[in-house]
């Protein structure tokens, strides 16, 4: 399908309702040109069979890449999601970009709502991202505890119902871009596995707030049409995946996350989200070491690789973060922005450069002709 984007100057004596009128449609027209140029940029299409994900043609795919931040902070983000910076992060030999989201500059009856925030900055960003062959995980970061009429400024509990809002609005939008993909909560932290699962209501002595759970974002993202991969982290600040055998959520294409910093100890791992790799794909969404070293990290990066020994449970990791440059209280992983990696980043970039790579030829015995 063919679309073909035009305007029209506009000619004197406006009427405000008109111009309100043109801004919206030119507003429309502009979300469906990017869309269709999304679109027709799309080459894959992913699943989940078994402990794997697939690409279209059947093969086991792993997803690699790197976190970035400032979309949750700030509508227009830190200005550093231009075409260079994702042809940056694509030169490292990553697969994905994960990008946080604020989903009160997508509400309309938040204080801080902003009419661009999606056609004008969320857009361009993946557009950049699929032209430098990358996909794009989109995670629920900041939430307003489900109070309308006020902006986000971090992190809560869990999500609240407004999430449901902001995931249909986001489903909606990307359902026909098989190279997007959904973190449904970024580190829900304080609840128990029943109210991740199915939402509760927890009460402090500063009132009760209700939260939704992880199977009502999932089917709020499947009833829009969206079908390609959903995210899903565990509790502990997504960190803990113990209790989904037991607390599993009903659907397709899930992909469960693990937050995995140096203030958890790599003999918890196995215990904590390993175990699960033999079952379900696995997704370190965001790690790093708090110290800004690269002991943990390469300690981390081999663990992924082969979860308890076994290379067959691989699972795929997000590194944390590509943002700030050199600001170690955010595990930044750059030194500057045109991604010369860091003490932390350079295992990274090292081993994402790595899976590039041919195998290496076998060792042993070399038959000889005489």
């Amino acid at each position: 399908m063919a679309l073909i984007c035009i305007g029209k100057r506009a000619s004197g004596g406006r009427d405000p309702l008109k111009l309100s009128a043109a801004l919206f449609a030119v507003q429309l027209l502009l979300s469906l040109c990017l869309a269709t140029t999304i679109s027709a940029q799309q080459s894959q299409d992913y699943s989940v069979s078994a402990n794997h994900v697939l690409d279209d043609k059947g093969h086991i795919y792993h997803i690699h890449g790197v976190d970035r931040s400032s979309f949750e902070r700030s509508p227009s983000g830190d200005g550093h999601f231009t075409q260079t910076d994702f042809n940056n992060i694509a030169a490292w030999g990553a697969n994905t970009v994960r990008i946080a989201t604020n989903q009160d500059f997508l509400l309309v009856d938040s204080s801080c709502f902003a009419p661009s925030y999606l056609v004008g900055y969320l857009d361009p960003a993946v557009m950049a991202a699929h032209k430098a062959g990358l996909n794009v995980i989109f995670d629920l970061r900041w939430n307003d505890g489900g109070v309308a009429g006020t902006c986000a400024t971090g992190q809560q509990k869990m999500a609240d119902a407004r999430s449901l809002k902001f995931w249909q609005i986001m489903a909606n939008h990307y359902r026909d871009d098989p190279r997007v993909f959904f973190e449904l909560y970024n580190a829900p932290q304080d609840i128990s596995w029943g109210c991740w699962l199915n939402g509760c209501t927890t009460c402090t002595l500063a009132g009760c707030k209700t939260w939704v759970g992880m199977q009502q974002m999932y089917n709020t993202v499947r009833l829009a049409g969206f079908n390609n991969l959903v995210i899903i982290g565990g509790v502990k600040e997504a960190y803990e995946l113990s209790g989904v055998p037991n607390n599993l959520p009903s659907g397709f294409n899930i992909v469960y996350a693990a937050h995995v910093h140096s203030s958890e100890t790599p003999s918890s791992w196995s215990n904590s989200f390993g175990f699960l790799t033999s079952t379900y794909p696995v997704l370190a969404t965001e790690f790093g070491d708090d110290t800004c070293t690269s002991r943990y990290v390469t300690s981390a990066l081999n663990y992924f690789d082969a979860p308890d020994g076994y290379a067959g449970n691989r699972m795929g990791w997000i590194g944390s973060a590509w943002n700030d440059p050199g600001n170690c209280a955010f595990r930044s992983i750059i030194a500057d922005w045109n991604g010369t990696p860091d003490a932390m980043g350079q295992p990274e970039r090292d081993r994402l450069l790595s899976y590039k790579k041919p195998p290496p030829p076998p060792t042993g015995l070399v038959a000889t002709v005489q």
